[in-house]
């Protein structure tokens, strides 16, 4: 067995009778150790398998033994896999054919002569033997040499039809650069765009109030001003980042499915969350869309509405106190023996206490919404109540113990004593007239 270096790797049988060792430093090259007779057959075979990657066999080769000689049929096997190319090589001792006896035979006659004739026959024998192997050899080479000049020619001719298309190639190679240095030269004009667009988008970004996270499409953080990090836990090697990771400074527990919903849905939510130190933001998280129109991810805003918070809180608070102010008012108007009115600047009645309703007779509904003198089918529509509510108001914002008679069809003539202020609502909306009115009439 030996490699494609023909390196021997392993022997068997008695290979010293086809094998020497020459002395001096240890060798294992095969073509090193054959003896004579081999050593024109088996490299011809080594070649002819390691070329053609298929078995040879050369039959009864003539090789001078160790100390004798023989005839011998020779085969050399490829063995191995693709990595790695071994040849097996067999000797096998054969008989001599016909003509080796024969040539023998004459050798061995009287006839035949010495002994060195009969060396000189074999010797001439090996030699015819190597000769035909020799030409059929050089026939195979010139059918090669043969094949590879029409390969070249093919090879000519498709080189100078290669020739032809790069010399095309050229010339369209010449356009494409041409094309390319327009091309390049308006892309380097959109870049000093795009760089001053970025600038500006820097600076805006910088200046902004507004806390404001960029998001890709797999929620990863692509950028944030510097006011997110009062909302959000964030740091510059946060970039990257899975979003989900970061430490919020408020508590929601659906900021990450509002996330994925906006960039399922496309829509917008919006809602307000105050931070662990009371700070009010109004979030919104809508789709971020490039000028194609195509969605890269979300942005998350935070609009600073702490103040606003506080002045909703105070308006509460003062919309209460209001509130109790008034059902105060209404209380202690209720709990008046005169009859109290409120009026509103045309003279339509806004309110009654219980003290009037006892001491005319109606009820709410016939007197609330109703102009004062269309009250009681029009008994209080009065010269006098005239010129106080039209005349005298007007001009003085308060006006005591003004008296009128007048027959009312229910309780008779009676003197009514009337009580009146001009109440100055705020700016925008209309004055109101508060009337007291007391039946002095059994205090003559």
């Amino acid at each position: 067995m030996i490699d494609e270096t023909f390196t021997i790797l392993y022997t068997y049988g008695q290979v010293d009778h086809y094998l020497k060792v020459a002395a001096g430093e240890a060798r294992f090259n095969i073509m090193d150790m054959l003896r004579p007779g081999l050593d024109a057959e088996l490299p011809q075979a080594i070649r002819y398998t390691l070329n053609q990657r298929e078995s040879t066999t050369h039959h009864n080769v003539w090789v001078q033994t160790n100390g004798d000689e023989a005839y011998v049929n020779i085969t050399v096997k490829p063995v191995g896999g693709p990595d790695r190319h071994l040849f097996l090589i067999i000797i096998e001792k054969v008989a001599p054919t016909a003509s080796g006896d024969a040539a023998a035979e004459s050798d061995a006659s009287p006839e035949a002569g010495s002994e060195q004739l009969q060396a000189v026959k074999k010797e001439l024998a090996v030699t015819k033997n190597r000769l035909q192997k020799s030409i059929e050899e050089l026939q195979a080479a010139n059918e090669e040499h043969r094949s590879y000049a029409e390969e070249l020619q093919s090879g000519n001719e498709e080189l100078q039809s290669m020739n032809e298309e790069l010399t095309t190639s050229q010339e369209e190679l010449r356009s494409i650069n041409e094309e390319l240095v327009t091309a390049s030269s308006e892309i380097q004009r959109k870049n000093q765009a795009l760089h001053q667009v970025n600038n500006d988008l820097h600076n805006l970004l910088a200046a902004t109030d507004i806390a404001t996270i960029f998001l890709d499409n797999g929620l990863r953080i692509k950028r944030f001003t510097s006011a997110a990090t009062t909302v959000v836990n964030l740091i510059e090697s946060d970039k990257g980042r899975p979003f989900k990771h970061t430490v919020m400074n408020f508590k929601d527990d659906h900021l990450y499915q509002d996330l994925e919903y906006v960039l399922d849905t496309l829509n917008t939510v919006e809602r307000e969350v105050e931070t662990e130190k009371g700070q009010w933001f109004n979030m919104r998280i809508i789709p971020f869309r490039t000028l194609d129109n195509i969605i890269d991810g979300v942005v998350l805003t935070f609009a600073a509405i702490t103040a606003q918070k506080h002045v909703e809180s105070e308006l509460r608070r003062l919309n209460e106190e209001l509130r109790y102010a008034r059902d105060y008012a209404r209380k202690i108007i209720d709990t008046l023996h005169e009859g109290v009115l409120v009026l509103d600047e045309n003279l339509y009645v806004v309110s009654a206490n219980a003290a009037f309703y006892r001491q005319f007779g109606v009820n709410p509904q016939e007197t609330e919404g109703k102009r004062v003198y269309d009250l009681g089918n029009g008994q209080w529509d009065i010269p006098q109540l005239r010129r106080l509510l039209e005349e005298i108001i007007p001009e003085n914002s308060t006006i005591e113990q003004y008296d009128i008679d007048h027959d009312f069809p229910t309780i008779g003539r009676r003197t009514m004593r009337l009580n009146a202020r001009r109440l100055n609502r705020p700016e925008g909306e209309a004055n109101q007239i508060l009337l007291a009115i007391e039946d002095v009439t059994d205090q003559g």
